[in-house]
């Protein structure tokens, strides 16, 4: 029962990792995230929201590639906070929540980014391995 999908409103809720199986699609290259997930971010207290979304054929592929592990790979800073992954298959849209990574908020951090405004495109920019046929 724990790794069944719980549904949120029109999200689905995955426990932990959350991805599904990551569909074979042929041969891949390393290519930045961003050449086919579109990104947007903010911040809500001390909580960092991050969505991606793709396009229909690069949808199967998106939900699989990042998982919570995966975002932890690609945002050190997320290394040891809690994080919720949903899933908004509407939308083909995956979107995560980073608890705790801003501190106290944004007036109350020293990052450069204090709000965290940046950190979709800081990540759309992070090589991972793309099939080929979606670039």
């Amino acid at each position: 029962m724990k790794d069944t999908p719980v549904r949120v409103g029109a999200a689905t809720q995955r426990p932990s990792d959350g991805a599904p199986p990551r569909p074979d699609l042929g041969p891949t290259r390393r290519a930045p995230l961003g050449l086919v997930a579109h990104g947007r971010c903010g911040d809500k207290g001390g909580n960092s929201n991050i969505g991606f979304w793709a396009r229909d054929e690069a949808w199967d592929w998106l939900r699989a590639t990042l998982s919570t592990e995966r975002l932890r790979a690609l945002f050190p800073d997320a290394a040891g906070v809690e994080i919720e992954r949903h899933e908004f298959p509407g939308l083909r849209a995956v979107h995560f929540v980073v608890h705790d990574v801003l501190g106290k908020g944004a007036s109350s951090n020293g990052r450069p980014d204090i709000a965290g405004k940046a950190v979709a495109e800081f990540l759309r920019a992070r090589h991972v391995e793309v099939p080929e046929c979606l670039l």
